[in-house]
């Protein structure tokens, strides 16, 4: 575990995801300096279960930027302009020179299974396909669901590897509820040290 202690510092899983996770990373860094085209990952479980921070560590671990967005943002817009909007993602992903981490969460509320959807929906789903019909060496496409089982079959066709992230066990829990006391008490040190050195320099 120590291998991959810097990449997940600050997540807690369980020992066997914590390597899957890590092998997942030391794979995708080694895709970005062969250029070859990445692998596209889907994360499924519960809400809650660090499926975004785990897409911010393996961006940074590989030294790329990342899109963080929500398969429900693609709603906000006017019709079409979802679509205009999903285009410029893979459009930024294509000139970036780092490489980009293309994050999807609740990716099965804009990823649907068509059968279920209207014709707006329908055009989303068949933008998002024509543009992943390749894999890329420009960017790492990730998407999270609770529910794999509402994503279309041929969204899920361009998966190349599934991993089921778990509510943490008994174990787990302990870890989080001993990391994110240690981070609160850090917070409050350093909320206490900048309240004692502006007192000092009002006096």
């Amino acid at each position: 575990n120590a291998e991959h202690g810097d990449l997940l510092t600050d997540i807690v899983l369980n020992a066997e995801l914590f390597m899957i996770i890590g092998e997942l990373a030391k794979n995708a860094q080694q895709t970005k300096q062969d250029g070859i085209p990445f692998r596209n990952i889907l994360l499924y479980g519960e809400p809650g279960t660090g499926k975004t921070m785990i897409a911010k560590r393996i961006a940074k671990f590989c030294g790329m930027d990342y899109a963080i967005l929500s398969g429900a943002d693609f709603e906000q817009f006017e019709e079409g302009k979802d679509i205009e909007q999903l285009h410029l993602l893979f459009d930024r992903a294509e000139k970036s020179e780092a490489g980009l981490v293309i994050f999807i969460d609740e990716a099965d509320a804009a990823l649907r299974d068509r059968k279920n959807l209207n014709n707006r929906g329908k055009n989303l789903v068949d933008a998002f396909l024509s543009r992943t019909g390749q894999k890329s060496d420009k960017f790492l496409l990730m998407l999270a669901t609770n529910h794999p089982q509402d994503l279309d079959p041929a969204v899920l066709s361009r998966i190349s590897k599934k991993i089921h992230v778990a509510l943490p066990e008994l174990n787990e829990r302990i870890k989080l509820l001993q990391l994110y006391t240690i981070l609160f008490v850090i917070k409050l040190i350093h909320l206490w040290f900048h309240i004692y050195k502006t007192s000092v320099a009002i006096s």
